[in-house]
C-alpha cells in the first residue's frame, strides 16, 4: 500500500515515544511532549493525505472498493474531526492543569487509530501513489 506500512509503522513509533512521556506522572515531559505532539501532527496528516489519494485511485479503478471502504471513510473522518477537536480542547495550560486526563484522551485517540491501521493492513491493497 504505497508505503502505507512503512507509514503506519512510524505512526506507531511516534504513538510509543509519545506514550514514554505520558508516563511521567507530573508532566514533567511537557516541552519535549508539545513537541513531538506537533511533528505527530504534521506526520499523520501527510498520512492521511497520502492515504485518500490511494484510495481514491483505488475507488476510480475498482467499484466494488466503494462499499468497503465507506465506513472506513466515516471512521476516518470522525478520528480527524475529533483529533483537531483535541488538539483544540488540550491546549499547553490545559494538558498541565489535567495531565491523566491528557494522558487519557490520547490514549483513546492512539487506540482508534490503531484500530484503523490494522483494518487498512488487513483489507487493503493500495497501488503506489506516483
Amino acid at each position: 500500500m504505497y508505503g502505507a506500512r512503512a507509514d503506519h509503522d512510524d505512526l506507531r513509533e511516534r504513538m510509543t515515544r509519545f506514550a514514554v512521556l505520558l508516563s511521567a506522572p507530573d508532566g514533567s515531559a511537557n516541552a519535549s511532549l508539545l513537541r513531538q505532539r506537533a511533528a505527530f501532527a504534521r506526520c499523520f496528516a501527510l498520512h492521511v493525505a497520502d492515504e485518500q489519494r490511494a484510495l481514491a485511485r483505488l475507488v476510480a479503478t475498482d467499484r466494488s472498493m466503494r462499499d468497503p471502504l465507506r465506513g472506513y471513510y466515516d471512521r476516518l473522518g470522525a478520528l480527524r474531526t475529533d483529533y483537531s477537536a483535541h488538539i483544540s480542547t488540550w491546549t499547553p495550560a490545559a494538558i498541565g492543569g489535567d495531565w491523566h486526563g491528557y494522558g487519557q484522551a490520547v490514549f483513546g485517540l492512539q487506540d482508534r487509530l490503531r484500530d484503523l491501521m490494522a483494518w487498512e493492513e488487513r483489507n487493503l491493497t493500495v497501488p503506489a501513489v506516483a
